[in-house]
Order: structure tokens, then C-alpha cells, then sequence
């Protein structure tokens, strides 16, 4: 298809057309011309996709995220990379502050926290350990295994525990010598309060991995030491449910 105006409008002015910078001689022209229309469109779907691919690529995960919230991040130069980060990213900012909000009710990591003495860091520390009995708690009860819920090629079946009409499946994996990997999944007939879910595990009262469940309510934590685990999982909507050992022997 020929431009029906010629000269066709350039790439420059398509661009201006799409950051929303259109002369009015060029915005005519796109009116009356299907040819330039057409690659106008077409160079705004490119830029919307792009755009969705590129979207919050630089943003920490939401695992590490949450590790930032439980002050888990062992490294002094990444706790700083996103402190600065959260000064610049609202996107983290916001997803920092709700994670603090229903962890700790009015508690939120301060972004000054890097340059306290070490002791006073330590004492932040310790509201890992303690968040769930700020607000309500469900304690989970585990389902006996059956030969139903038998994986093949497994001697055992997943771990399934239910609390108040959710239900937690466990999927323990081998990893390296001694250690496992745990793949859950919180199912609930209200599936969407758990997206965004974080979730903890701790062994012998500390912390051993945290992750965020997605919006299927899928988890991946590990590896850790294949032995008894505490597990929590704190929903976006301030609900938690906690399994208060579980045995992950793989």
C-alpha cells in the first residue's frame, strides 16, 4: 500500500507520533492516509511490546524482595543496590511496603536500615523469626499418605495438609548430597488471595528460604537440608497458614 499523500511521513515523525509529540501537519496526514496509519499502528504495537518485555526488568525479583523485607540479603553491597533501587523504582517501593504492611502490621524495612550499627541490624533480624503472631494465624493439619496420592516411581506421595478450607501440596525433590528442593502449590477455592503469597521456611527456628507464590499458587524453595521444616505462607490479604513440622526426608 502507497502513501495516497506522498511524501509518506518519516520514522522520526512516527515516533514523535507514539511519545505523544504529533504536529498537527503530521496528525492530518495519518487521517487521511491508510498507508501511514497502518505503519503508525504497527510501529505502536512493536513499541507495546517491547515495552512489556522490558517491563520492571531490572527490578529484583519478588523472592529477593521479600528476603529484603525479612532482612535475609547477606550481602552489604546488594542490600544497598536495593535500597537505591527502591528510591527510584515505585513499582518496588510499593510492592516493599505492602510485603512490610501485612508481615509486620505498621512495620516496613526503613531504606536507612544499611548504615545502622550491626547490633541494631541484628535486632531488625529478629522480627523475622516472630512476624506470623503479629496477626492471625491457621495452623495447618497434614493428610495421611495414601497409596492414592503415590507419585510412580515414588515410594512415597506428596505432602498434603489442609487449614480451614485450603490445601497445601508438597512435592520434595532430591538435590545435591543431603539436601532438597520443595515444590508447593496453596490451592483455595478463592485462588487469588494467595498470588503474591510469600512464603518461609525455616529449620531449627531459622530461615532457610523464602519465595513468592505465583498466581497458580506455585511455589519453588530450596535447596535446603532435607530436615524437619517449618513452613509459612502469608497471603497478600493478611491471612497465614503454618505447618509446624513437616519431615522432608527426600
Amino acid at each position: 500500500m502507497e502513501c495516497r499523500l506522498p511524501p509518506p511521513i518519516t520514522e522520526d515523525q512516527i515516533s514523535a507520533a507514539i511519545e505523544g509529540f504529533v504536529d498537527p501537519v503530521v496528525q492530518s496526514h495519518i487521517g487521511q492516509c491508510p498507508s501511514c496509519n497502518v505503519r503508525l499502528q504497527h510501529a505502536q504495537q512493536m513499541e507495546g511490546a517491547l515495552k512489556a518485555k522490558l517491563y520492571r526488568w531490572d527490578c529484583p525479583s519478588p523472592q529477593r524482595l521479600g528476603e529484603y523485607v525479612l532482612a535475609m540479603i547477606s550481602s552489604q553491597s546488594e542490600e544497598r543496590s536495593i535500597v537505591r533501587h527502591l528510591e527510584q523504582c515505585a513499582a518496588c517501593k510499593s510492592e516493599v511496603e505492602e510485603l512490610g504492611g501485612f508481615l509486620v502490621p505498621n512495620t516496613a524495612p526503613d531504606t536507612a536500615t544499611v548504615s545502622k550499627p550491626e547490633p541494631a541490624r541484628e535486632k531488625e533480624r529478629g522480627w523475622a523469626h516472630t512476624w506470623p503472631q503479629a496477626f492471625g494465624q491457621i495452623f495447618a493439619r497434614v493428610v495421611p499418605r495414601t497409596s492414592a496420592l503415590a507419585m510412580r516411581g515414588a515410594a512415597s506421595g506428596p505432602i498434603m495438609a489442609e487449614a480451614d478450607g485450603t490445601t497445601i501440596v508438597l512435592d520434595v525433590q532430591p538435590a545435591s548430597e543431603g539436601q532438597v528442593t520443595i515444590l508447593g502449590q496453596v490451592v483455595d477455592a478463592d485462588q487469588d488471595r494467595w498470588t503474591g503469597a510469600l512464603v518461609v521456611l525455616r529449620q531449627a527456628g531459622n530461615v532457610q528460604a523464602t519465595a513468592t507464590a505465583n498466581d497458580l499458587g506455585s511455589f519453588s524453595c530450596g535447596p535446603l537440608a532435607a530436615a524437619p521444616v517449618e513452613l509459612m505462607i502469608a497471603s497478600p490479604v493478611g491471612q497465614t497458614v503454618v505447618l509446624p513440622e513437616i519431615d522432608v526426608s527426600a
